[in-house]
């Protein structure tokens, strides 16, 4: 049976008085919103559920490597490579 994987995308949306860096990570942003002079707010959007080639090519495209979920580079499960 295929492996099922899911992808959700998260708009977080924040307001300040100041431009903010673009280069920061969710963590700092949320340090900034959560402790800071900034006011922050998560949106979702539909959960999406994908399968193994899929799930492959975004984790490549967030430069990630599809090993995150045992893949390979064409979405196939690893394991079964190694048979």
């Amino acid at each position: 049976m295929p492996r099922k994987f899911y992808k959700r995308v998260f708009h977080v949306e924040v307001l300040s008085e100041e431009r903010i860096d673009p280069n920061l990570g969710l963590d700092e942003i949320m340090a900034l919103c959560n402790d800071g002079p900034c006011s922050g707010d998560i949106k979702f959007d539909e959960e999406t559920e994908v399968d193994g080639p899929e799930m492959a090519k975004l984790l490549i495209a967030q430069r990630s490597d599809p090993s995150f979920f045992g893949l390979t580079e064409d979405g196939r499960d690893a394991e079964d490579q190694n048979d």
